[in-house]
Order: C-alpha cells, then sequence, then structure tokens
C-alpha cells in the first residue's frame, strides 16, 4: 500500500486524491510519504564530470512565504545528487555545499548567479543558462510530477518538512529508475497508468486513468 501510495505521488496525484484512491485519509497519506522520505539516504559519487545547480521557486502556505529549492544534478548520468530547502541566500547554499564538497569534480556549472560566483571554485565554473540545461529540465519534471510545485494550482505545500520528504521521496525513485536498479520506478505518462480510476462527477461515475 505504501508503495502504490509513491508512486501515485511520484506521479503528480495530491494527497487527497491519493488518499481518495487508496481509501485511507489524507493524514495517513502524509505520515506514508514522511516515512519513506526518512529512509532516503543521499549517496553522492566519488566522482562528477559535470555538476549544474539551480533553485526551484515555491512557497509555503501563502505566496508571500517563498521557499527555494537548491537543486544539484549530474548532467551525464541525469541524477539527482542533492536538494536543500531555503532561502536565496548563500547560508542556505551552503548546507547543499557542504555535502557536494567531498565529490570531485571536472566542471561546475550555473546561472551565474552571485552566491555561486562567490561559493564554487572559479578554476572550473561555466556560468550562464547554456550550461544549465539539464538541471532546468530536472525543474521541469519536478514541476510536472510533483503537484505542489505546479503553477496555477489549487495544491501548494502546508510545511518545509513535508516539502522536503517529497523531495526526497521523488529523488530516490528518479535517481532509482535512471540508473537502472531493478526496483526502479516507471515514470510513464499519466495516461498510460493501467489502474483506471473511477471519478465521480456531479454524481455521475466516469473512467478516468490516472
Amino acid at each position: 500500500m505504501i508503495n502504490r501510495c509513491v508512486e501515485l505521488h511520484n506521479l503528480g496525484m495530491p494527497f487527497r486524491g491519493i488518499s481518495r484512491v487508496l481509501k485511507v485519509s489524507p493524514q495517513t497519506v502524509q505520515n506514508w510519504i514522511k516515512k519513506k522520505g526518512k529512509l532516503v539516504e543521499q549517496s553522492l559519487p566519488g566522482f562528477c564530470k559535470t555538476m549544474e545547480f539551480d533553485e526551484l521557486f515555491s512557497f509555503v502556505n501563502n505566496r508571500t512565504n517563498h521557499q527555494y529549492v537548491w537543486i544539484a544534478v549530474e548532467r551525464e548520468t541525469k541524477n539527482l545528487l542533492s536538494v536543500e530547502i531555503g532561502r536565496r541566500r548563500k547560508v542556505d547554499f551552503h548546507r547543499m555545499w557542504k555535502k557536494l564538497k567531498t565529490v570531485r569534480v571536472q566542471n561546475y556549472c550555473s546561472d551565474g548567479y552571485i552566491v555561486y560566483n562567490v561559493t564554487l571554485p572559479k578554476t572550473n565554473h561555466l556560468k550562464g543558462k547554456q550550461h544549465t540545461y539539464t538541471v532546468e529540465g530536472m525543474m521541469s519534471l519536478l514541476r510536472h510530477y510533483l503537484a505542489r510545485f505546479r503553477r496555477k494550482t489549487r495544491c501548494y505545500s502546508k510545511s518545509v518538512e513535508m516539502m522536503k520528504y517529497s523531495l526526497l521521496v521523488f529523488m530516490d525513485s528518479w535517481n532509482a529508475w535512471y540508473l537502472g536498479s531493478p526496483q526502479r520506478f516507471r515514470f510513464e505518462r499519466i495516461n498510460r497508468i493501467a489502474a483506471p480510476i473511477f471519478i465521480s462527477i456531479s454524481g455521475v461515475a466516469t473512467r478516468k486513468s490516472i
């Protein structure tokens, strides 16, 4: 049941939608995602040829409480290396940078934001949007697959903690799939999922694909 919950979560279904499908309470779904997120271990490679950085804008509770997701991606493997939530400040990026400093990197790539300029080594730091296409693609995937990050939606994060666990669960599934693990999660299009769901609209049951 928990694995099914994770699959639906990673396919972009909000917690309330998952609770209706699995016939459990929204709080149970939240507890499952939190439990799964706590078990995720962020393993880093010893060497990375190209590491890209960028930030994903979001908010918690209301649009005035801005939060940024700092993202690090390995270009060659599309591996999501690390995520960190905070403001768009040097101190918040440094929490992620402390973990990534152990990795030997040939080239760092960023959009040239000042935090990257003063933190990343100048000798192998490539600046400009032309160097961050992989991490930009990853941010697009996050907005597509995780309901809380979509634009113009009623789904949003109620706490930084759940935003963190949601990201960790997605990161674990994505890396397992992309790196060819036997237990990989299949990121298929929503309309190709086999299991049909019956959604009642105005009292009429209609068949929909998740």
